[in-house]
């Protein structure tokens, strides 16, 4: 099997970083959101070079209660490579109506080196850069630029290089930006782009990013027991696997749901398992496959306190013990070799 690379479109709010700057206006009532768009891109190249991946975002006015909090959701790379010299190449495009797009680079999601915040029209900011840093909950001094060569459709692409003093992001018309390295790191490890964006490709000093390093979750999400997921989708051709996961925490999975086409010697097989703080329970197999590469499928998950409930769009209905027998899960991540249409809770 070869490696393969992931790519992640959301439809969503972006992720406010500027906490200072967030109101009620920012998010709706409920602070939540239409819908969520993925789509994991295993589409391989030769050898170990995968294609770049895609992350579509939108603010979505007049939101509604049910459905994620647009500060749940999370797109990019985790324990990357990025030292100093290198180079991070991002090529995208803004989308129509933009309003801003974000990129992150640090250690965390809470200590971050380099916010680079491109506004649209954000906050009383029109066609203008904002770029700070984050120390635990704790934001340096910003710094703005009022060159902004993005337009809405059209092609960009920003470089990103580093020394233990300075960043040096030059944009895609030559212009070049200086930003203080605050933490003064040699090497950094986090990723996050967010907002109104198709990213076309990232890669740093010529490698594409491997397929470990990239994830898509929703953080801090409310699905109750009595509530469904909707999930509508295409498995690409040629597919190995996906997976999607339920719980609490990335080491605390209450559903561990893995389709696999052809991984591992199994074919055509749904393993179901859960995890607790590092050790996983007895897996269930299920041998009733209905996915097709190309074709498109919903299912929908609910659960109570003793079970979870997987309907398949073919009628076959799944039912997999509630580990963890909670009444509410907060974290949801998807990865593998699907196009996910869109994810819905009510």
């Amino acid at each position: 099997m070869g490696h393969c690379s992931i790519g992640l479109k959301w439809e969503a709010t972006p992720r406010e970083t500027d906490t200072q700057e967030q109101t009620d206006e920012d998010v709706g009532s409920e602070g939540t959101l239409r819908s969520i768009h993925i789509v994991p891109d295993y589409a391989l190249l030769t050898g170990d070079r995968p294609p770049g991946f895609h992350i579509y975002g939108s603010l979505v006015p007049g939101l509604h209660h049910g459905l994620f909090s647009s500060r749940t959701l999370y797109c990019g790379a985790k324990n990357m490579s990025f030292k100093s010299g290198m180079e991070l190449r991002i090529k995208g495009v803004p989308k129509s109506n933009p309003i801003r797009f974000t990129i992150d680079v640090g250690h965390s999601e809470e200590v971050i080196a380099l916010h680079f915040d491109f506004r649209f029209n954000h906050l009383g900011d029109k066609r203008t850069i904002v770029l700070n840093s984050l120390e635990y909950g704790s934001w340096k001094e910003e710094q703005r630029e009022r060159n902004f060569p993005f337009q809405p459709g059209q092609e960009f692409e920003v470089t990103i290089s580093f020394t233990p003093d300075n960043f040096y992001i030059n944009l895609h018309h030559g212009n070049m930006i200086q930003f203080p390295n605050h933490l003064r790191g040699n090497h950094y490890k986090f990723l996050s782009i967010s907002g109104d964006v198709m990213v076309h490709s990232i890669k740093i000093s010529g490698t594409w990013f491997s397929s470990r390093t990239l994830y898509c979750e929703a953080k801090n999400m409310s699905f109750k027991s009595g509530m469904e997921m909707r999930i509508k989708g295409v498995p690409k051709s040629n597919p190995i696997r996906f997976t999607i996961n339920v719980g609490n925490s990335e080491e605390v999975i209450a559903l561990h749901f893995d389709f696999r086409f052809n991984y591992l010697r199994e074919k055509c097989t749904i393993v179901l398992n859960s995890l607790e703080n590092g050790s996983w329970n007895g897996e269930q197999r299920e041998r009733n496959f209905p996915f097709e590469a190309g074709q498109e499928f919903e299912m929908t998950i609910s659960f109570t306190d003793d079970y979870f409930y997987i309907n398949l769009y073919d009628g076959t209905m799944i039912q997999f013990p509630n580990h963890l027998g909670e009444k509410n899960y907060k974290f949801l991540s998807m990865r593998g070799d699907v196009m996910v249409q869109s994810i819905k809770v009510k």
